[in-house]
């Protein structure tokens, strides 16, 4: 005998808007949504990549382009001199925003620039909370619906308290 396993599905989650479980759901509010996922690191990017391409979204991969400086220098050792060359790479591009984004999803370690970009553009700028609550709820959350939701990005001041 096969048991009915529907009644033992687990609910979606708790709303912070509504305040409330939700009950599962079979919804992609999601599907064809254009995200772009992006941080200091790439871990948010790939944290979320399994779950957002799950979702059937469209992922924008952070463009991470990479310039480099070579610098040569003496090292003293013993009773030798050594010429070293060593190479500092540094990325280029902290404001880049690709064209068509529907949504940036982001941390406090978001560069001022891409910030700054996202506002002049209009491209609203929400923390991963955003898509905890549109995937639980099955709808796309209201991008200023809870406070879980504002970017607020680190001064020398939060980096100081953190440290």
């Amino acid at each position: 005998m096969i048991t009915d396993w529907k009644p033992f599905q687990l609910n979606s989650g708790w709303s912070l808007e509504k305040e409330r479980v939700i009950p599962r759901h079979d919804r992609m509010p999601l599907k064809n949504y254009r995200i772009y996922c992006t941080s200091e690191s790439d871990e948010l990017y790939n944290y979320w990549r399994p779950v957002l391409t799950a979702a059937q979204a469209c992922l924008l991969k952070p463009k991470k382009s990479m310039d480099f400086l070579c610098i040569f220098y003496v090292n003293f050792f013993s009773d030798w001199w050594f010429i070293c060359k060593a190479w500092v790479f540094f990325n280029t591009e902290p404001g880049y925003l690709p064209p068509d984004v529907d949504v940036l999803v982001t941390d406090a370690t978001c560069s001022p620039e891409l910030l700054d970009l996202a506002n002049e553009t209009l491209v609203p700028t929400v923390k991963p909370e955003w898509l905890v609550q549109t995937i639980i709820t099955g709808v796309k959350a209201d991008f200023m619906g809870h406070e879980k939701y504002r970017v607020t990005p680190m001064d020398e001041e939060t980096i100081d308290e953190a440290e």
